[in-house]
């Protein structure tokens, strides 16, 4: 019988035909996963907004140094004075709010749209904020809402077709608001008249979120608010489950016209304590063609 010496050179080329095998078996794997698709949340599914808006892990650098500018996050707009941006730092790699500061995702002088879109009342929209606190204080009044660009600071009035002069009229929603109770609070507020006599504000007012259960808001917490136009309703979501629902009267139809921006606010009670907010997360959804 023959046989072949065995030789260096034949290992190395034994060695190397193995080795492009396995690579090829690897590379095989690869192709036959499915490709990974980005979980849409319930409360967003639950309305059919199926189309991601944004999805952004805010930093230092998106906030606008001067309140001017291309940026996503701007200082201030209802907070006076107006926040230093030494309220504004980075934690271990997430955004943080000392108390005293908000960030608000609209240029505060309104002169031009910012780098976040607005979220369209007429096509209905799902908004959610990842964030957590320093610490669990009653006194810590941290706050994740939403306003018109219709109705700002600049504006004197905001009358539309059919209303008399100095007539306001808009819906603010506040996705949450910390040191109301041991659990969370969340409110939308029809307001509208002219200021200051013949002005209402009818508050529909979500409690807790039906629950009295404390929340360590020392954990990270997705709070998300989703709004209807079709059916005029607002639900409120934690940590991806269905808290409360609220519709008419309470919610106004004046919302279907109107475009709403980001405020993230790290106010306080009475005592004034202080403390830090951590913006982890800011999303946001709408129907698909939004």
């Amino acid at each position: 019988m023959n046989t072949q010496p065995f030789t260096l050179r034949s290992l190395l080329l034994a060695v190397g035909a193995v080795l492009i095998l396995a690579l090829d078996f690897h590379l095989m794997a690869e192709e036959a996963e499915p490709p990974k698709t980005h979980v849409i949340p319930p409360g967003a599914a639950a309305c059919g907004f199926n189309q991601k808006l944004f999805d952004v892990v805010p930093t230092l650098e998106d906030i606008s140094p001067d309140r001017q500018g291309d940026y996503s996050w701007y200082s201030g707009e209802w907070c006076h004075p107006v926040p230093p941006m030494e309220k504004y730092s980075m934690t271990d790699g997430v955004l943080t709010i000392e108390s005293g500061g908000e960030l608000v995702s609209y240029p505060p002088d309104f002169s031009h749209p910012g780098k976040l879109p607005t979220l369209s009342g007429e096509k209905g929209f799902y908004i959610e904020f990842e964030i957590s606190t320093s610490d669990n204080d009653m006194d810590h009044w941290p706050a994740v809402w939403l306003l018109p660009i219709e109705k700002n600071r600049k504006q004197t009035d905001d009358v539309y077709d059919g209303a008399p002069a100095k007539f306001e009229h808009w819906m603010e929603l506040d996705v949450e608001e910390g040191g109301f109770g041991p659990g969370t609070l969340s409110t939308v507020h029809n307001i509208w008249g002219i200021w200051p006599d013949n002005f209402s504000i009818n508050n529909g007012q979500a409690g807790k979120h039906g629950s009295d259960e404390p929340l360590d808001r020392t954990q990270k917490h997705r709070f998300g608010t989703s709004y209807d136009p079709r059916t005029s309703t607002i639900c409120w979501w934690l940590d991806e489950k269905l808290m409360v629902t609220t519709s008419a009267p309470y919610v106004p139809e004046i919302a279907k016209r109107q475009h709403y921006y980001m405020l993230m606010s790290a106010l306080m009670h009475k005592e004034k304590k202080p403390y830090k907010m951590y913006i982890h997360a800011v999303r946001a959804y709408g129907p698909v063609g939004e």
